[in-house]
């Protein structure tokens, strides 16, 4: 509530102020100089606001000293007759200010390009679902950036010592305060609260009415490259409170993330020698790009993650090794979202068996979230790369999955996964990411890019070559 000092006048009484429409009691005091001609006044205002109206209280006087004692005398009276009352008008005060929003800051992603690019098609329905993976701020992350350098610096003392999961969070983690503050804020606006390990996210299940009040934002219908998505109208903010805490955040568009790689099926469906480019074997692949496994290595002792969407047929798998001759030492999938989807898809088919061909006799991890016709979610696969770094059981970790750098910025995608792969490169682990199939060229109508994450500087890009 918003006091307004009003004009002095000389005179004594009780004067009718304004309607405050029902505001809660309170007790304002305050002290100031009145001057009327030659002979100044000190004079104690106090504002008490009743149930509908408020009343200010005058009391003048010609000496400091007056003032003083006049001003005791209401302090015993009101510690003698209003004490508990004032203790708990205090606290409720104290609560408001606390509660009150104190402004805004806008988070550097800006605005879905979903939403500059697209036809406006009105508000998308307060009760649409909506899941957000929200990414906080990495502590002392200019440190993290100086640690991995010299972790890959042969002339360090920090070469190749590489942290655990409990050394990362101790050290470059957000804190528990600012994770329960993030939190906390969250679920006061309605959302349901998934923790992670790494604390650098907030799995948030909600519906568009609280995404928009949490971003103080709106999300709109808009129709973008023939079809229809949602997306933010207006670029994210958070309360000043939390600048610094929170990083990005992604779900408020429904973006999503392709295959790399597309698996293009023969011209016919019959034989190799119909279609312009015809498949490679692996011992062909191996030759051509002098693999370990054509000197006499093999994966041995390692175990590699497959990162994907959409599961796998296990007689796929075994197809593909009786009729080349590898064979993982172990395979097992690691469904994100506590059940595997039931939908296979043909990308996750060939990560797997490829992984197999290449690196024989390694353990192989396959991380699944849902996909939906070669399509999924960005944030379904930023909570699975979290998942890989926090269990850090792969030395190495492979995807298929990517998407135009230019979108991945505005969705707040390359804010979030860049702080997950920092935590790999720390702890030691391999990151190769697709290129993509079209390389530098990820058509954003008609200005062309690179993919991400392909293009983090924590990942190593594979692409861009042709095999004649």
């Amino acid at each position: 509530m918003q006091v307004r000092v009003l004009p002095e006048e000389p005179d004594f009484g009780y004067s009718h102020v304004a309607d405050f429409g029902g505001a809660p009691h309170f007790v304002i005091n305050k002290l100031f100089k009145v001057q009327t001609g030659q002979v100044k006044y000190y004079a104690w205002r106090r504002l008490t606001t009743t149930k509908s109206q408020s009343i200010i209280i005058r009391h003048f006087f010609k000496s400091e000293r007056s003032v003083f004692m006049a001003t005791s005398s209401m302090l015993k009276k009101c510690l003698m007759l209003w004490g508990l009352l004032c203790i708990f008008f205090f606290a409720i005060a104290t609560s408001m200010l606390l509660a009150a929003d104190t402004g805004s800051v806008p988070l550097l992603q800006g605005r879905s390009q979903i939403a500059s690019r697209g036809q406006d098609l009105g508000r998308l329905p307060d009760a649409t679902p909506v899941k957000l993976v929200v990414v906080l701020s990495l502590r002392n992350e200019q440190g993290l950036k100086d640690l991995i350098a010299a972790q890959n610096n042969p002339a360090s003392g920090f070469f190749h010592k590489f942290l655990t999961p409990p050394q990362f969070l101790a050290a470059y983690a957000p804190s528990q305060k600012d994770y329960d503050s993030a939190t906390s804020y969250l679920a006061a606006n309605g959302f349901s609260i998934q923790a992670t390990p790494n604390r650098q996210l907030i799995i948030a299940d909600g519906n568009a009415a609280e995404a928009g009040a949490a971003f103080k934002t709106e999300l709109h219908r808009y129709l973008f490259r023939g079809k229809e998505e949602y997306a933010n109208a207006a670029e994210p903010q958070i309360p000043s409170g939390l600048s610094g805490v929170i990083k990005g955040v992604q779900g408020l568009d429904s973006s999503m993330e392709e295959p790399a790689f597309k698996v293009k099926p023969l011209e016919g469906g019959v034989s190799s020698s119909q279609s312009n480019s015809p498949p490679y074997n692996p011992q062909q692949i191996s030759t051509a790009y002098d693999y370990p496994n054509t000197h006499g290595y093999d994966g041995s002792g390692r175990t590699i993650a497959v990162a994907t969407a959409g599961d796998f047929n296990d007689s796929d798998l075994q197809t593909f090794e009786a009729q080349f001759g590898y064979q993982p030492a172990s395979l097992s999938r690691v469904c994100i979202s506590w059940q595997c989807p039931a939908v296979d898809d043909p990308e996750t088919t060939l990560d797997v068996e490829w992984s197999t061909a290449l690196a024989s006799g390694a353990s192989e991890l396959v991380y699944i979230v849902p996909a939906n016709n070669s399509a999924v979610s960005p944030s379904d696969l930023t909570a699975e790369y979290s998942q890989i770094v926090t269990d850090n059981t792969a030395d190495v970790v492979t995807s298929s999955w990517g998407g135009c750098e230019f979108y991945a910025y505005d969705g707040g995608q390359t804010a979030q996964e860049d702080c997950i792969f920092e935590q790999g490169a720390a702890q030691g682990q391999t990151w190769f990411i697709a290129s993509g199939d079209n390389g530098s060229n990820c058509d954003v109508d008609g200005d062309f890019g690179v993919d991400y994450p392909a293009s983090s500087p924590y990942v190593t890009a594979m692409g861009g070559t042709t095999l004649y």
